[in-house]
């Protein structure tokens, strides 16, 4: 039984379809009442569930549902991302825009997935997984609060590796390529993976025995990282 929580609801609905494939009961939660009842007319096999994970009584009553419905819940996946530009000295600097993308990419996946560790630790076997970025370790520098969350996720998933490694439960990093979704379509030029095409990619990552998938060009831009940091850094800000 798998939890799925996301803003990016095009890469979200295709991680549902190739789970629900896969005869997995999949739960998607996500604030958009209208993209949830769409991709439910997809998939009537889903369980939708209206959740704004930045909000903590939404959170709250969140875990409730969760407890009480679907004590089986085996998979977490935290899937939210919002990136927007930035230019810190630009005098239309947004402080709540700010505190929302950090609260959207880093606080509210921590914090939904402290609510759900007791339940997925009771569990024989579970896996906790966090759709990181690339971005985490390459910053574009125009998005410099994403780059800077999702580095945060890096960290956490790391630290939180290290306090399961006793338990049944398996935390697991996946690193995508560009994915074609809202979030991209202001980028026409770069190459984007489907997300049909990532969603495959990502459960046979899942599936395996690494705690870190790499899809697409990531493996490659990391090893960069490690020896031509320039080049990597010179990738990135065409894409």
């Amino acid at each position: 039984m798998t939890l799925t929580s996301s803003k990016a609801f095009d890469l979200t609905t295709a991680l549902a379809m190739a789970l629900v494939e896969a005869n997995n009961r999949v739960i998607i939660c996500g604030r958009d009442k209208e993209k949830l009842s769409a991709a439910r007319e997809l998939w009537p096999a889903l369980t939708t569930l209206v959740c704004d994970i930045t909000d903590a009584q939404d959170l709250a009553q969140l875990e409730v549902q969760i407890r009480g419905r679907f004590p089986g819940l085996n998979i977490l996946i935290n899937n939210a991302g919002i990136q927007r530009p930035m230019a810190v000295m630009d005098s239309n600097y947004d402080e709540m825009q700010i505190e929302h993308e950090i609260n959207t990419n880093l606080t509210a996946p921590i914090n939904l997935t402290h609510r759900l560790l007791p339940l997925l630790t009771s569990q024989k076997e579970s896996s906790i997984v966090f759709v990181s970025s690339a971005l985490a370790r390459v910053p574009k520098y125009t998005a410099p609060v994403y780059c800077a969350s999702k580095a945060g996720i890096y960290l956490f998933v790391e630290s939180l590796r290290h306090q399961l490694n006793n338990t049944n439960s398996r935390v697991v990093e996946v690193i995508p390529d560009l994915v074609d979704t809202p979030m991209m379509a202001d980028r026409p030029g770069s190459k984007k993976t489907q997300p049909a095409v990532l969603a495959g990619s990502f459960l046979r990552g899942v599936e395996g025995d690494s705690n870190t998938t790499f899809i697409g060009r990531t493996r490659l831009l990391f090893g960069l990282q490690r020896l031509l940091p320039n080049l990597a850094r010179s990738i990135i800000s065409k894409d």
